[in-house]
């Protein structure tokens, strides 16, 4: 499922965070462009150390691609909600769509193991 996400993020130039468990409590990463598997088992985000697949509890995909145009001119911003929401059907993987943000649950995720 990762690596599904990854080529979304990597085609669509989106942002992603994830919220994940880091004892005694849960933390929510800054917004990043991508993520990497440093070894297996584990992922990466950008501004954090490696988490175990398992610990993220959700993450959540900004679909809206914000691309610098220049410094006098407005980002421009491209959505790509329909085209993420429908890849990931099209790879049976749940989302949330609230009207603004794509949350994807980890359905690995058990807090009792930590």
């Amino acid at each position: 499922m990762l690596n599904i996400i990854k080529d979304i993020l990597d085609k669509n130039k989106c942002k992603i965070r994830f919220h994940w468990y880091y004892d005694p409590d849960f933390e929510t990463s800054e917004w990043v462009n991508s993520f990497s598997f440093p070894v297996e088992g584990y992922i990466e985000p950008m501004s954090v150390g490696p988490i175990k697949i398992t610990q993220w509890k959700w993450l959540e995909i900004d679909p809206i691609e914000k691309r610098k145009i220049g410094r006098l001119i407005p980002e421009k911003e491209i959505n790509h909600t329909k085209e993420i929401i429908d890849t990931l059907k099209d790879n049976e993987i749940d989302s949330f769509y609230d009207g603004h943000l794509i949350k994807i649950k980890n359905l690995e995720f058990n807090k009792k193991l930590y």
